[in-house]
């Protein structure tokens, strides 16, 4: 909501460097697709780190403070 509250998607199809001929709709659409893969992606990639395994130094780290 925020980057459509400041960016409009049938300005940016205007400026961009080849014409795009969108509708604003078309544009919402296109950017709420858009939006919701990168933030899948984003979980994808988080989670994967999450689940890898510890390395030695931070294995070595944690029994210190222990």
């Amino acid at each position: 909501m925020g980057f459509f509250a400041a960016f409009d998607p049938v300005l940016m199809g205007q400026l961009a460097t080849f014409n795009v001929d969108i509708t604003a709709m078309q544009g919402y659409a296109f950017g709420f697709v858009f939006f919701w893969l990168f933030n899948l992606i984003t979980a994808v990639l988080v989670g994967l780190v999450l689940i890898s395994p510890r390395t030695k130094l931070a294995k070595k780290t944690r029994s210190l403070q222990e």
